[in-house]
């Protein structure tokens, strides 16, 4: 915004909320510029490498090998995370840190992971909610309260961006649950991926029962009064998820990232109870979100093969 970059940007004022990973690599790279890209690239990898410990010692404390933190990895914001630097890899690292404080009760880091999320992307307010949600419904008014307080700064920031930044009108969900995900269910999509066309639909179709699967699974639990910060946190994700319109719906690759959180959450139970409804939901968005590497994977190996063959 200092620079006048902000011009260049699609929907501005959307994209400037999400300012703590260009923020944190700015200070990194001490606000030089020739530093910045490689600033970034490296506090997204060493965040996937944090949402990889932090999910083992979730494992861990659910008396499994730490090794289970691997499925980390396997989240669509991760994947897109690497191959693009979407926020939404750190985003998934800030909630499976949430998700373990909140477990382990320290509240205070609970609370400051909650406030980053915020900063990072507008739905880390799921976090803040799902922890002052729990306080509310314990009457504990005051600490309530200073959970909710966690948002402060992303209040400030998100004030000063609606009065500095022209608003632009998004229109990305729709006004009655359910209906994007029954649109989008029978569509099938062309994709210029040719040797994968037929495989990258069914991957497609796979995608959204999966979705479908898993928003069941999250809003359930919630309806069963199971109430945690984490799982209140899954069921906003969840009901988010019942309002995505055809502009969010149109590929996996889009969608996933937006609710990797509940995924995360749901496989995470999923391994701890050995429940194969938990673990294939999520990794069928997984593998619709992966497949798109395949044709770019082959042509590096093909390279790899003629340079080494040669």
């Amino acid at each position: 915004m200092r620079a006048d970059t902000s011009r260049y940007l699609d929907l501005a004022q959307l994209r400037s909320r999400r300012i703590l990973v260009p923020l944190a690599a700015w200070l990194v790279a001490l606000g030089r510029e020739d530093w910045i890209d490689g600033s970034y690239i490296a506090l997204v990898l060493l965040s996937i490498g944090l949402g990889v410990y932090w999910t083992a010692r979730l494992m861990e404390n659910r008396g499994l090998s730490a090794m289970w933190g691997a499925v980390f990895l396997a989240m669509p914001s991760t994947l897109i995370a690497l191959d693009r630097m979407a926020v939404d890899g750190p985003f998934t690292t800030l909630f499976a840190g949430f998700f373990l404080y909140c477990e382990e009760k320290k509240w205070k880091w609970a609370w400051l992971l909650a406030g980053l999320a915020t900063l990072t992307r507008e739905t880390g307010l799921f976090l803040v909610a799902g922890l002052a949600a729990v306080q509310l419904f314990q009457r504990n008014w005051r600490r309530a309260a200073w959970f909710a307080a966690s948002a402060v700064p992303a209040a400030f920031w998100f004030t000063y961006l609606h009065f500095t930044l022209p608003a632009e009108a998004v229109v990305h969900f729709l006004p009655v649950p359910g209906l994007g995900l029954i649109q989008r269910l029978p569509l099938v999509r062309p994709y210029p991926l040719s040797r994968f066309q037929t495989l990258v639909q069914i991957t497609d179709f796979l995608a959204v029962v999966g979705l479908m699967a898993c928003i069941y699974i999250a809003l359930r639990a919630n309806w069963n009064r199971r109430w945690d910060p984490a799982s209140l946190a899954s069921g906003l994700f969840a009901l988010l998820a019942t309002f995505f319109g055809p502009a969010v719906m149109i590929e996996s690759y889009g969608y996933s990232r937006l609710v990797s959180p509940m995924l995360l959450w749901i496989l995470v139970a999923g391994v701890t109870q050995r429940s194969w409804l938990r673990i294939a939901a999520p990794l069928m968005l997984t593998l619709s979100a992966g497949i798109l590497y395949f044709d770019p994977l082959l042509r590096i190996l093909r390279a790899l093969r003629e340079a080494v063959f040669r």
